[in-house]
């Protein structure tokens, strides 16, 4: 469970962490309350966004206490998860509502829409959106976002850069 809450530092759902984890959202749930009585993890209210709606939703996230720190310090570091085929070429609804003019987000696709998605969540304030598009979007439309104006210095230069660097060195 610590390892499904790790990939979610934003929190999530019981719902999501199950799925995560890979158990019973029942089962689930009672792990996240042992967590919380150990005080490693805690449940909150918050606005999400879905699509172009947004909910106030129970979440679970990390406490980040001393004893959580000192717990993920002694867990192995996580190995990168592969994409599922369905959703890798798609925007995951949380991020639609960046998308208010021209297509919408459910319309566009990595494949067809690569440089004008990572132009418009690379650079802007919402930092998990930006941290998708990174990971996901092609490297061809990556490397010509990198030599666009606005995008040629500065923080999303870097961002761009780090994430050109890794693919490099993972081939």
């Amino acid at each position: 469970m610590m390892n499904a809450l790790r990939r979610r530092p934003s929190g999530a759902t019981v719902a999501k962490l199950a799925d995560v984890a890979g158990m019973s959202e029942r089962h689930t749930r009672r792990c996240l309350r042992e967590l919380a009585d150990l005080g490693f993890c805690e449940q909150a209210s918050e606005s999400v966004v879905d699509g172009h709606v947004a909910a106030v939703v129970p979440v679970w996230k990390m406490s980040y206490s001393s004893r959580c720190f000192e717990m993920l310090d002694a867990m192995p570091t996580l190995a990168t998860r592969p994409l599922p085929s369905d959703e890798s070429d798609s925007i995951p609804p949380r991020f639609w509502a960046q998308f208010w003019s021209g297509p919408t987000g459910r319309e566009l696709r990595l494949s067809e829409h690569g440089l004008h998605i990572a132009g418009m969540l690379i650079g802007g304030r919402d930092i998990a959106a930006e941290c998708w598009a990174l990971r996901r979007t092609p490297t061809a439309d990556l490397r010509e976002l990198r030599a666009m104006r606005g995008y040629d210095e500065g923080v999303s230069a870097r961002a761009l850069d780090a994430e050109l660097a890794r693919r490099a060195h993972a081939v």
